[in-house]
């Protein structure tokens, strides 16, 4: 699995809504998904964790893991 993309949508700004990211895994792919504004990119990297097997209940500011991504 690989994530690209960035932590800031502007940098001028410093905002971190809307970022650009991408992510490749060898699951289900063509899909486009968005999630509520206000959703911490930390919740997508605490998914991540979990499929790869590392199970942690908090990064960062997260909220818990992202229950619609199924990366399996």
């Amino acid at each position: 699995m690989l994530l690209y993309g960035s932590s800031l949508a502007d940098g001028n700004a410093h905002s971190h809504a809307d970022l650009p990211l991408v992510l490749a895994h060898g699951g289900k792919g063509g899909r486009y998904l968005t999630f509520n504004r206000g959703t911490p990119m930390t919740n997508l990297l605490l998914t991540l964790l979990g499929t790869a097997g590392v199970h942690s209940e908090k990064i960062g500011d997260s909220t818990g893991r992202l229950e619609t991504v199924d990366l399996s």
